[in-house]
């Protein structure tokens, strides 16, 4: 393969373990190599992007730089920039210079500072301070002539009082100049959805309009705005939309609030039902090779606007391709996500939080209505299917390869399809042989598990050992979440028996703990506990595994136990798995305290606790 032909993901579970880096050949797509970011578990990745043919460099938000050589397959921690909250980043490819604006520790204090790191040395090239007064660091923009954009406002609300600005800070002398916004910014800096659209590679922002309401008969006009962050006197606020009172249904904004306000009797009562009308526009879309952009919307509509602020498309909604039994079926799910692909192909993301899915359209070229309201009275028909990339393919060899925080990924097509889940599972149950063979052959590391989870833990749970399902279309998920999807396809209970079976074979079962301390596969155990009464002896088995006495872990004797003693309560399965399982598994009298993960005990108190218990 040739030297840079690839692309690199991100990995990260809620809440377990650290982010993982994936290099993948995009021709199969099928995975070159997968490394761990220490020391990252808590935070967000701020940018992850090749640096050159050979290498890449990862931020991470605490400020750790990392730089992957591809070719070597070998990872180092390169600087700790000592940063904490939001910050924005740009990488400078040509000059090899990192780009972060954060806040930046120093001897106690918290400074706002725009570095540049030497990705060949790991040294600050260049510091510069901020303004201390209210800037939004991760609107970081690279402008002309060595010159860096930002975005700020106050958090007042009311109308009068409220300002926004765009500031520019030259790297060449370290000047700054702030242009305070003839316009206003929206009526509350914190909404549930995304404000503000930026396309880095044009220095462009787009935000709604919260100058005004214009009614118009029985609606209101949708003002959307376009911040020229290198260009100020190029930015505009133009009319896109109108949207119906009827259409509308108080789900953006109380109509009646929405009316004062058109009529001028702004009031700081009304900012929230102002908000709601204003977070309607969902997803902004950049077109690479267009001077233009989508937009979609919370009621399901897509329309094509210049960045002009011209309209170059009907108002479309989103119709399945092929649905003849639904021939006007009309989606009307929030588009949250859109991607703009080459040939001016779209990929949609449908629906918000939980109820989420990817579509794929190919729009043609077609013209907008003359006017915002005869574009609403006739919208378009936009054909979709579904979206769906191939599965990664993982080489045997990398597939059983834990990493260094014990982490093993499964990938797959799709986590919320039953193909998708049961190639997953078929995946897991055939690794499990490989996998007995890595963990034999790899010696254990006495304090991993400390080190994982900062706390104590038995001696005997040396080894940490969880699961990361991922899919194509950018979901992960722990054991947790994807076992409480799969337990419900068909085959899906035979599988995970299978996999629990394997495991309780390993010779040192009761040496590996899974990722926040329990034995692993306890959820895989958990959810087999419960209307699965003919896997009972495999559960007795796989206790048996894990060993029982005084210093078993408490998820399974609050948990598991306590599921088997109800729901099988005087059969002779539950006798035969009694009589089958270690103390203190047959002993529904047994107790054992556990702590809550999200309870900030006492140090001292919590080690006390835990040694209690064991």
């Amino acid at each position: 393969m040739m030297p840079g032909n690839w692309i690199l993901k991100n990995i990260k579970l809620d809440y377990l373990g650290q982010h993982q880096v994936q290099v993948i050949d995009p021709a199969g797509p099928t995975l070159l190599w997968q490394c761990e970011l220490p020391d990252t578990g808590d935070g967000e990745l701020a940018l992850l992007a090749p640096l050159d043919g050979q290498r890449f460099v990862a931020l991470h938000s605490s400020g750790r730089v990392f730089t992957g050589q591809v070719a070597q397959r070998q990872l180092a921690e390169l600087a700790n920039l000592g940063v904490s909250g939001d910050l924005g980043a740009w990488l400078d490819q040509a000059k090899g210079l990192l780009w972060v604006a954060a806040r930046h520790r120093l001897q106690g204090a918290r400074h706002k500072q725009l570095l540049a790191l030497n990705l060949d040395s790991g040294e600050l090239a260049m510091a510069f301070d901020l303004p201390a007064f209210d800037l939004d660091l991760n609107t970081l923009q690279p402008l002309s002539a060595g010159r860096f954009g930002f975005y700020g406002r106050n958090d007042k609300g009311g109308y009068k009082f409220r300002q926004h600005w765009l500031g520019t800070l030259d790297s060449r002398s370290g000047q700054w100049q702030q242009q305070l916004l003839d316009s206003k910014p929206t009526p509350e800096e914190v909404s549930i959805r995304r404000q503000r659209f930026i396309d880095q590679g044009r220095a462009l922002m787009v935000l709604p309009g919260a100058d005004g309401i214009q009614a118009q008969g029985e609606g209101f006009e949708y003002p959307l705005s376009l911040l020229n962050l290198d260009q100020p006197e190029g930015s505009w606020t133009r009319p896109v939309r109108l949207l119906s009172a009827a259409a509308m249904d108080n789900d953006m904004g109380d109509i009646e609030a929405l009316a004062r306000i058109a009529g001028g009797q702004i009031s700081s009562s009304d900012n929230g039902d102002w908000m709601t009308f204003l977070v309607c526009l969902t997803a902004v879309g950049f077109c690479p090779d267009q001077d233009a952009a989508w937009l979609g919307w919370q009621d399901g509509a897509l329309q094509k606007v210049s960045l002009a602020g011209e309209r170059l498309s009907p108002l479309f909604y989103l119709q399945e391709d092929g649905d003849r039994r639904q021939p006007e079926r009309m989606c009307t799910k929030a588009i949250s996500h859109i991607q703009v692909l080459a040939g001016e192909g779209l990929v949609l993301g449908v629906g918000e939080h939980d109820d989420f899915s990817y579509w794929q359209a190919q729009p043609q070229d077609s013209a907008a209505p003359a006017t915002l309201a005869e574009a609403e009275q006739n919208r378009q028909p936009l054909a979709c299917s579904a979206y769906q990339p191939p599965a990664l393919a993982v080489p045997p060899a990398l597939a059983a390869l834990p990493s260094a925080s014990g982490c093993v990924t499964i990938s797959t097509s799709d986590l919320e399809s039953d193909a998708g889940c049961l190639g997953a599972l078929r995946q897991l149950k055939e690794l499990m042989g490989p996998l007995q063979q890595q963990l034999q052959q790899a010696p254990a590391k006495a304090g991993m598990l400390g080190k994982l989870l900062g706390k104590k833990a038995p001696a005997t749970a040396v080894r940490p050992l969880y699961l990361a399902f991922c899919d194509s279309l950018g979901r992960c998920q722990s054991d947790y979440q994807f076992l409480a999807t799969a337990l419900h396809t068909e085959g899906g209970p035979a599988l995970m028996a299978e996999i629990l079976a394997a495991f309780s074979r390993w010779p040192f079962a009761s040496q590996l703990c899974g990722g926040k301390g329990e034995p692993p596969f306890a959820e895989l155990a958990f959810y087999l506990s419960e209307h699965h009464v003919q896997h009972l002896p495999v559960l007795a088995a796989y206790f048996n595994g894990i060993g029982g006495g005084e210093g078993v872990h408490p998820y399974h004797i609050n948990r598991t136990l306590a599921v088997l003693n109800d729901a099988y309560a005087g059969t002779p399965e539950l006798a035969a798995f009694l009589a089958a399982v270690p103390w203190p598994y047959n002993d529904p009298s047994f107790t054992l305290a556990e702590r809550d993960e999200y309870d900030e005990w006492d140090d001292d108190e919590d080690d006390d606790d835990w040694d209690d218990a064991r």
